[in-house]
């Protein structure tokens, strides 16, 4: 079959020896494409810098969603790697110095690399990276080997695993959301469904639906039942007073508290119909926001933590992986879970106040790992994001208050250490 190639030259596993001393750089989910954006410019200028100040020996692991392939059509690394010449530049400066190696870990975005002959070659020819899909990391101690295990992370995700990556034919569910679904609802309307394409998860998109019709069209085209209560007020006193004259000043106090009932009883109905209306859009809300749709941040980590889990059952130090773009850095009974996060522009959702509809709110987000080998592991997450317009006044005022990553990229959490969940 054209452009396919064996499954042995893409391994599913590799192992990487660090030595003491050894630092270890771990980056995912970048989703370079053709088109440069604020995320991937900030991205690739910022982990080009880290690597460009390297010292000593070291690996680089990209875990996979380095590229996006999915969205570009056709699906040729080429164009996204053009865009982002300083990205290129410092991965194959880093790769060529004594005592470093640079690994490229196949995820879902980038399946291809499991199987394409051209893109695999691009890859390596490009990166001068070795492909695999997960890798394990090998420190030799006294004590004995600590591994830990490095992956993308999506063979946990049911709507995005791949039963065989080496076949071409595969096409998960989130393959064809994004593909198929998405494209058409970005390019149908600017407007309210702006962001749909940079979803988190693409399978939120009935959750960020409900939310988006709530806040930008209920509640826009909410403001006309405000014209009858303001005409019914301004009318009433200039009319009573027109039709009752100074013959009705005896009758007026009586016609007074008759209004008065009146203007209650309009303005309890006004707001019968507002409560009508909130009920209305949270029964909306959480019919849309299914099990799966709702399962984000650090509950979308659920699954690979538990990987990590079964992984240092069998004696690893821990698991790193990425593909949920929530960054976390956390002990699981005697090892450790980190998730690189991503190097992405994501639209997530926000709690909202009186438990209305989540706000989905756009932001430019960078993350990493950085593992150094020691007597042990030692593991570092940094993190950073930026506001990025996208949000109505409405949707703004309607935001719980939260606690949002660094602006600046920070370091946010360590192990053995410091926790961090997004």
């Amino acid at each position: 079959m054209p452009g396919h190639t064996s499954s042995h030259e893409v391994p599913n596993r590799i192992e990487v020896d660090v030595s003491p001393g050894e630092r270890v750089f771990v980056v995912s989910d970048m989703h370079l494409w053709p088109k440069r954006t604020k995320a991937s410019a900030w991205a690739a200028i910022e982990v080009a810098r880290r690597l460009n100040t390297w010292e000593g020996p070291g690996v680089l692991v990209m875990a996979g969603d380095i590229l996006e392939m999915w969205f570009v059509e056709p699906p040729d690394p080429t164009g996204s790697l053009d865009a982002h010449p300083e990205f290129v530049e410092a991965v194959q400066s880093f790769g060529s110095k004594e005592g470093r190696r640079v690994v490229y870990l196949v995820g879902n975005h980038d399946g291809r690399l499991g199987w394409d002959e051209k893109a695999i070659s691009v890859v390596k020819d490009r990166l001068h990276a070795e492909l695999a899909l997960t890798a394990e990391l090998v420190l030799r101690t006294p004590k004995g080997e600590r591994r830990v295990r490095v992956e993308h992370g999506h063979a946990y995700d049911p709507a995005n695993e791949f039963k065989n990556p080496h076949d071409p034919g595969e096409t998960p569910l989130g393959q064809h959301i994004v593909q198929e679904i998405l494209p058409e609802m970005t390019f149908a309307d600017q407007g309210w469904l702006s962001g749909v394409d940079s979803l988190s998860d693409p399978r939120t998109f009935p959750a960020f639906l409900t939310s988006r019709l709530f806040y930008r069209r209920v509640l826009k085209d909410a403001k006309w039942l405000l014209i009858p209560v303001v005409l019914f007020l301004l009318v009433r006193i200039p009319v009573t007073y027109l039709f009752l004259g100074e013959r009705g000043q005896d009758l007026l106090p009586r016609v007074t508290r008759r209004l008065v009932m009146v203007d209650a009883i309009f303005i309890a109905f006004v707001l019968l119909m507002v409560v009508i209306l909130l009920i209305g859009a949270r029964r909306a809300w959480h019919t849309a926001s299914s099990a799966v749709a709702t399962k984000r941040g650090a509950g979308q980590n659920d699954n690979t933590r538990a990987a990590a889990k079964a992984f240092i059952d069998q004696g690893f130090a821990g698991m790193v992986c990425g593909h949920t773009h929530h960054p976390e850095i956390s002990e699981v009974e005697g090892g450790f879970y980190v998730n690189t996060g991503s190097g992405t522009q994501v639209v997530d959702r926000v709690p909202a106040k009186m438990g209305l509809p989540h706000v989905f709110v756009p932001r430019v987000q960078l993350s990493f790992v950085e593992l150094e080998a020691g007597d042990d592991w030692t593991v570092v997450l940094t993190a950073g994001r930026q506001a990025v317009p996208g949000s109505t006044t409405t949707e703004r005022r309607m935001q719980r208050k939260r606690t949002d990553a660094p602006h600046d990229l920070t370091v946010v959490g360590r192990w053995p250490g410091g926790p961090f969940t997004e």
